[in-house]
């Protein structure tokens, strides 16, 4: 996106979104209005959007500057925001297996992450993926043993299923829901709680 010849406006929808309109000089129509959540806000910026509009204008404009940078137009003519899938990677021995494990968030359309404005109306939900594999090394152990290989695995933890895991960690499932740190965090504890049985 060439910032010489688009207009851009930001503004807040409640706390939850960030709306990002785009104009042409040259076009009397906008683009597709887009809404980032405030976790990728936060992401980008360290600041929620409510946070920004407290901001004084010239920290507003430096705040906002990578934001500003990280804009793109997706392959169906909107603009859009990349969006990080993967929130954590480790290797972990279960059960005397080494594994591969990697939390990540379910993939989005054009790797963006804005979202459309009527999406606004519903409270953002946390849904994670994790994939865990044996490790080259592990792969080729079990191969020299004659073991059966083990296959790749996925798990996916719904939004309701992580209120219930996080009931007793007191506001982390609210916090995880704006806060980039906070969703990397919920995504350690679950990678930590794995278990694994052949």
């Amino acid at each position: 996106v060439d910032a010489t010849k688009q207009e851009y406006k930001l503004g807040i929808n409640g706390t939850e979104h960030l709306l990002i309109i785009v104009q042409e000089p040259t076009c009397i129509e906008p683009w597709p209005v887009r809404a980032l959540p405030a976790v990728d806000v936060d992401r980008l910026t360290g600041k929620l959007p409510s946070e920004l509009v407290t901001l004084p204008l010239d920290d507003r404009k430096k705040t906002l500057k990578p934001l500003l940078a990280a804009l793109m137009v997706t392959s169906d003519k909107n603009v859009g925001v990349p969006t990080v899938d993967v929130l954590h990677r480790l290797e972990k021995v279960l059960n005397s297996v080494q594994l591969d494990v990697t939390v990540s968030k379910p993939e989005r359309a054009h790797n963006d992450a804005t979202v459309a404005p009527k999406s606004c109306r519903n409270t953002p939900t946390i849904s994670l993926k994790i994939t865990a594999k044996p490790t080259p090394w592990e792969r080729e152990q079990i191969a020299a043993q004659g073991h059966d290989p083990i296959d790749v695995m996925h798990l996916t933890v719904d939004d309701a299923e992580l209120q219930l895991l996080l009931v007793h960690q007191e506001g982390l499932y609210e916090r995880a829901r704006q806060k980039w740190r906070a969703l990397d965090s919920v995504a350690q504890w679950i990678a930590s709680r794995l278990r694994f049985e052949r």
